[in-house]
């Protein structure tokens, strides 16, 4: 409840991850077992909640009953899920869909998208309700802020009738944003800061984008996460630098194209506000869900990531369960309605299918770290900290020769890059080139001083070489960085009594 989420802040003082409820879950479910398949049973339970909760939702905001499963079984089939679902630490995402579907079902029928219910009214236990499952999102990720976000668009755009208008909603609103300046309060005395510190380039390298690229890059995110949600392409576990070759020169392509969704997704919430208002939610909560991974505002920890497009898939079915009925809607009573009306159903099931056989095959990857690494690196080259993973992975299957392959490999696209230097320096020194793998250490420092991992191999490398003069320095500073060098500074004090000096 007080510590960061991921890793050890003394190693990565940028990472603010606030998300004690999903620890808790992992912390619950290893208490059980720490063998894979209790974690991914409990995130596939986890995902047919958020299945079943889209479904739910749909027909309370009036789709029929086909026409809801099918979207329910879209979002339940689809590829761009598997990360989310079969990497255990990222039950987050689905836990953050839980929680806003949970309250949008609940919230829904107390404004105009209701079906007219004369006892749905809000009431003190819908406010207590709204602001427990907000509190309950923010303590599961980040990105939690969605829910207040969508609480305020959803009355703002579909206000309550008459009947169940007045202060209660708006008492609603309020209570949510105290649990939310709570939260904000709390991150901010653990860990010194509320938003991102300094964001590694190799997560997002629009970070050292002047404002004009950083939105240009940020534009072709959007139209990049809009192909992996209605076209899913090759999927990779990365897209840091350099996968989709970022941050661009000038206004790309891509950047025209995210734009032009951007002006659609807006003038379809708008639009459809009225005419197809199941249609107009369902983008509203996709477009408010991807704001935090926009770029827009400001960069975002990581450029792009599958398990972060959860939420936003999420609007996307709600919105593509209005279609069948107002396609059918328009049609009317027209002498083609018979023959087009089951047309529109029966291209969703297609699409359902297809992205099953996607899934299927995306699925088969997750087999171990070296085929996911493996599998990922195929489908789209450029990842530097992929081809470090997947060094470490045939390192660790006593492979050092392809390990050093893809350290070069990871060298090649980004000459800095701190860690392939270290992981180099790790495969040479094994082979015993200890000069080499000194050069190499000290390159990974010249990038990243202080390195915590580099300056203890390094100590290591300099005892081992017998160098202890040299090694003194360095093993202090590794003790100083926090890393366990006792040993190594025993045998280096050794060494100096034995000849000696102070």
């Amino acid at each position: 409840w007080t510590l960061n989420a991921w890793v050890n802040p003394r190693d990565n003082p940028n990472i603010a991850n606030y998300r004690p409820l999903s620890v808790l879950t992992l912390a619950a479910t290893r208490a059980v077992s720490d063998a894979p398949l209790p974690f991914r049973a409990g995130n596939v339970a986890l995902h047919v909640a958020a299945c079943l909760l889209l479904f739910a939702l749909a027909r309370r905001l009036g789709a029929g009953s086909g026409a809801a499963c099918l979207a329910a079984c879209w979002f339940a089939a689809h590829p761009v899920h598997v990360e989310a679902v079969m990497l255990a630490v990222n039950r987050e995402e689905i836990l953050v869909t839980v929680f806003c579907g949970a309250m949008l079902f609940l919230v829904a029928p107390r404004t105009s998208l209701g079906s007219g219910d004369p006892d749905a009214r809000w009431t003190r236990r819908l406010t207590l309700g709204v602001a427990t499952l907000g509190l309950l999102a923010l303590l599961s990720k980040e990105n939690g802020l969605v829910l207040p976000a969508m609480l305020v668009g959803t009355l703002v755009l579909w206000p309550p009738e008459r009947r169940v208008s007045g202060f209660a909603p708006v008492a609603g609103v309020a209570v949510l944003a105290l649990v939310v300046a709570a939260y904000l309060v709390l991150r901010a005395r653990l860990f010194g800061q509320v938003a991102w510190g300094a964001i590694p380039f190799e997560d997002n390298p629009l970070v050292g984008a002047d404002l004009a690229a950083r939105l240009a890059g940020g534009l072709a995110v959007l139209a990049e996460a809009a192909r992996l949600v209605f076209t899913p392409p090759a999927l990779t576990l990365d897209y840091g630098f350099d996968v989709l070759h970022l941050p661009p020169e000038g206004v790309t392509a891509g950047a025209c194209v995210g734009l032009a969704m951007a002006g659609a997704g807006i003038a379809g919430v708008l639009g459809l506000r009225k005419r197809v208002p199941a249609a107009a939610f369902g983008l509203l909560l996709a477009g408010l869900a991807w704001v935090p991974f926009s770029h827009l505002l400001t960069p975002a920890s990581i450029l792009l990531a599958e398990r972060n497009l959860y939420l936003p898939s999420f609007g996307v079915a709600l919105a593509l369960s209005a279609v069948p009925g107002a396609v059918a809607s328009r049609l009317g009573g027209s002498r083609h309605a018979a023959l087009l009306r089951p047309a529109v159903p029966a291209l969703l099931a297609v699409w359902v299918a297809t992205l099953g056989l996607a899934t299927v095959d995306r699925v088969g990857d997750y087999r171990s770290a070296r085929t996911l690494f493996a599998a990922s690196l195929a489908n789209r080259p450029g990842s530097v900290r992929l081809h470090n993973n997947l060094g470490v992975a045939l390192a660790d299957a006593g492979r050092p020769d392809l390990a050093e392959e893809q350290y070069r490999r990871a060298l090649a696209i980004d000459p800095q890059d701190a860690e392939a230097h270290n992981n180099l320096a790790n495969v040479l020194q094994g082979r015993g080139e200890l000069r080499a793998a000194a050069a190499e250490y000290v390159a990974a420092l010249a990038i990243r001083p202080g390195m915590p991992l580099a300056l203890r191999n390094l100590c290591a490398l300099l005892v081992r070489a017998g160098d202890f003069e040299s090694a003194d320095g360095w093993c202090t500073e590794a003790a100083r960085r926090g890393e366990d060098v006792s040993e190594l500074r025993r045998k280096v004090e050794a060494e100096g009594n034995c000849h000696g000096e102070p």
